[in-house]
């Protein structure tokens, strides 16, 4: 059930039992993959790795927002 303080984002970061697989690879590679068809599934560019510390969510506008760390604790 939705909590009514929390954001549809914050429920899609913090909440459980949602599971898929993540991988990363080169922008090079990414795209041969996606265009080529390699892969029997449809993939999904979820972001990019920069250099330093944080976790950032990209904006429509091209800018990005700080996102806190949080979600279940094992």
């Amino acid at each position: 059930m939705s909590s009514p303080e929390k954001s549809p984002l914050q429920h899609a970061m913090t909440d459980g039992e949602d599971f898929e697989l993540i991988f990363a690879v080169d922008p090079e590679t990414a795209a041969r993959i996606s265009k080529d068809g390699e892969l029997p599934v449809a993939l999904t560019d979820i972001g990019e790795f920069l250099e330093g510390t944080g976790i950032y969510a990209r904006q429509v506008d091209g800018g990005r927002s700080e996102i806190d760390p949080s979600g279940y604790v094992h």
